[in-house]
């Protein structure tokens, strides 16, 4: 039997690879909830899109949480990284993000 884990592209807090993003970029991640094909571990896959530092206009509103429906949900979110710092980046799930669905946004020269 599968433990119950979830994971966020495949990486589990806290073994993961932070999303690195440099002050005054503009951001996109785009998460994705593959097909249920039966698995018990779903992952949100968030990415840094090359040509991000293009300043297209941000639709629609300010959100901080974000629904990403299962079954192939796609969610794209966007922010200027103007706020220097380590952030966690994670599932609103509580249960999801205590099994592993939590990773870092950290601003590059930024220490541990």
């Amino acid at each position: 039997m599968k433990p119950y884990a979830w994971s966020m592209d495949g990486e589990m807090w806290p073994h993961i690879t932070p999303l690195m993003v440099k002050q005054g970029q503009r951001v996109e991640f785009e998460l994705v909830q593959p097909d249920d094909d039966g698995a018990s571990d779903p992952s949100a896959r968030p990415r840094i899109p090359s040509g991000c530092d293009r300043r297209p206009a941000l639709p629609g509103r300010v959100r901080d949480t974000v629904l990403v429906m299962p079954n192939a949900g796609r969610v794209r979110i966007a922010f200027d990284a103007d706020n220097p710092g380590r952030w966690a980046f994670h599932c609103h799930n509580l249960y999801h993000m205590q099994t592993g669905m939590l990773t870092e946004v950290r601003y590059d020269g930024i220490a541990v």
